[in-house]
């Protein structure tokens, strides 16, 4: 029997924050790794309101899925046309040589561009993770 190329895919794994400890641990745990966890959070601390809870759970849930990718376009096409805009200037601009150089820029532009858009979209992800997670722990331990 031939066996399947297919990969099986695990599903996501819930990890349910249950209290101020709970989520000053997720914080610390975001601190680090290098990569953002790939889990859904459930919060399910008594001391916020339902409305809260859930507007606060799904942000976490949208920061933690985050990946970049329209940062990544956005500077991909950044560059791409400062690369259009900006041309090298090889000597013999009509040569062969001129016109690979030309895309070759390009391509580089275009590739370095998507890479640093994607790197900064996924840190601004992670950064407003940090955030959200330290204005809750401040709503959860301040007076009541």
């Amino acid at each position: 029997m031939a066996e399947s190329k297919l990969r099986r895919i695990a599903p996501t794994r819930t990890v349910a924050l249950e209290s101020l400890a709970d989520l000053q641990a997720f914080r610390a745990a975001l601190t680090k790794r290098f990569s953002l966890p790939r889990v859904r959070i459930a919060l399910r601390i008594g001391e916020l309101h339902e409305p809260q809870r859930s507007e606060h759970e799904l942000q976490i849930n949208r920061l933690l899925a985050a990946c970049g990718c329209a940062e990544g376009a956005i500077g991909a096409l950044l560059l791409l046309g400062l690369a259009f805009a900006f041309p090298l200037r090889p000597a013999g601009a009509d040569t062969a040589s001129a016109m690979v150089a030309w895309a070759a820029e390009a391509v580089l532009g275009f590739m370095i561009g998507g890479l640093a858009g994607k790197l900064a979209g996924l840190g601004r992800a992670r950064h407003r993770l940090r955030r959200l997670c330290e204005r809750l722990e401040t709503e959860l331990s301040g007076p009541r």
